[in-house]
């Protein structure tokens, strides 16, 4: 009988060995023996980078990858409980950051790591090294495995926690590498060994699928690992698999459970399609309904983006006007009034009197126009210490520019106080509070201060 070993992530030269890339929809049930080695690289921009330890998923791959530690984990798990050896070789992990709609920020989003593909034990932590040694109260089925490969092995990680079912440990402090695990009664083994240098025999394919050819000694390598592994699981050694010639594939002999089975397939990974699509169209939603959170970080245009996106939340609408000496833009109007704003937004200081100038300037130059007849409101929005949770900045605004604003009757604005405003308008959906926002923007001199219930302050913890 023939012993089939699946290798999922890593590919190992050899007849008896079927390949599974991490983003395919494989299953295990046809493999007598699992070889796992628990690696992101294929849902990363960057997949040929062997040292590549953090990366930033964008919608599809985050989708892809959530979709495989699902799938993954349950096969694996399953091929266990069905009585089947799992070996994992651990790679090196790691850290990805799922995407969240903010494509502005790096490393946004929940941190998951590439050990999320396998059931590997919780409790990791990520160093490296090649001093190992055999525990005294570990496996010694591993004991062979060891003296063949021991000497090419590196560990990635190490657990704190001593105990009783590792087999391999650090030589110097003896924490865990490595484990042997036997869950439930069904016989089956999760075997975790340090990783191989499975580059060295297997490089990665080039971008057209074409994988170069390893050094001479790949093929041995391969022989002996797939060998030793067959040995721990109790297996035999595989016979030569007799191939199916080429025209056995052809639809003239294709058998009808053969063709229902292909036919599901097809509308399965059509669903999937379709769900995709639905994936990066709420994606999309996400990264356009968490425009307004630029008010509390952003500068340069996007501030003034997100000012604007506020203020027609708010119920203002837009009057277009000519750009002056100053770059004027917009005025937004609504049935109390009209307002036009300037936005600052210093990273580590307050907001001063250079911007309340350019506030007055374009006041002046707006009441210039022809078709003025009522001067507008000037309101300088302000986004001061804008790299600090807004709970933990001070004053947004310089004393000197509150008391000449109190003076000109212009208004300040803390655009964390906008913020906070508009996303209780939009949660509550009440006119009368998007009424009374807009009212003390057209009126206050000196700093806005919006009344809103408790909690739904911009500091609010």
């Amino acid at each position: 009988m023939v012993t089939k070993i699946i290798s999922l992530g890593v590919q190992i030269p050899g007849p008896h060995v079927t390949f599974a890339p991490f983003r395919s929809n494989a299953s295990l049930a046809d493999g007598d023996i699992v070889v796992c080695r628990p690696d992101a690289r294929e849902f990363t921009d960057d997949n040929n980078d062997p040292n590549q330890v953090e990366a930033q998923l964008d919608a599809r791959g985050s989708a892809a990858f959530l979709r495989a530690a699902h799938h993954w984990n349950g096969q694996l798990r399953a091929a266990v409980e069905a009585g089947k050896t799992v070996f994992v070789f651990l790679a090196e992990p790691v850290t990805l950051h799922l995407a969240d709609g903010d494509t502005e920020t790096a490393r946004s989003g929940r941190a998951i790591s590439s050990y999320d593909l396998a059931p590997v034990p919780p409790g990791w932590t990520a160093r490296t090294g090649t001093d190992m040694a055999l525990t005294t109260t570990g496996d010694a089925t591993i004991e062979a495995y060891w003296a063949r490969f021991g000497a090419l092995s590196k560990h990635h990680v190490v657990w704190e926690n001593h105990q009783k079912s590792a087999s391999i440990q650090t030589a110097a402090d003896r924490h865990p590498v490595g484990y042997v695990l036997t869950p439930g009664n069904s016989g089956g083994q999760l075997i975790l060994f340090p990783d191989l240098p499975f580059e060295d025999i297997a490089p990665i394919p080039d971008d057209a699928g074409n994988r170069p050819n390893g050094p001479a000694a790949a093929t041995g390598f391969a022989d002996d690992l797939c060998r030793e592994l067959l040995r721990l699981a109790g297996a035999p050694e595989p016979e030569a698999p007799e191939v199916a010639p080429d025209w056995a594939g052809d639809p003239r002999y294709r058998l009808p459970a053969e063709a229902e089975g292909r036919a599901r397939i097809d509308a399965i990974e059509d669903q999937i399609r379709a769900l995709e699509a639905q994936i990066e169209d709420r994606r999309r939603e996400i990264t356009e309904a968490t425009r307004l959170k630029a008010l509390l970080f952003a500068s340069g245009p996007r501030l003034d983006a997100a000012v604007a996106d506020a203020l027609l939340a708010l119920g203002f609408t837009t009057e277009p006007t000519d750009a002056g000496p100053s770059g004027l833009g917009p005025s937004f109007t609504c049935p109390e009034g009209r307002l036009l704003g300037v936005a600052d937004s210093p990273e580590d200081g307050p907001v001063g009197l250079a911007k309340l100038r350019e506030a007055t300037f374009r006041l002046l130059e707006d009441a210039e126009r022809d078709e003025v007849h009522d001067p507008a409101k000037a309101i300088l929005f302000g986004s001061a210490h804008r790299l600090a949770p807004p709970a933990e900045r001070p004053a947004c605004f310089t004393e000197k520019c509150v008391r000449t604003a109190q003076a000109t009757s212009l208004a300040l604005c803390d655009t964390c106080d906008l913020f906070a405003a508009v996303r209780h308008v939009l949660r509550s959906g009440d006119d009368e509070t998007a009424r009374r926002m807009r009212v003390l923007l057209l009126t206050t001199s000196g700093e806005v201060k919006p009344d809103l219930p408790e909690g739904e302050g911009p500091r609010a913890t």
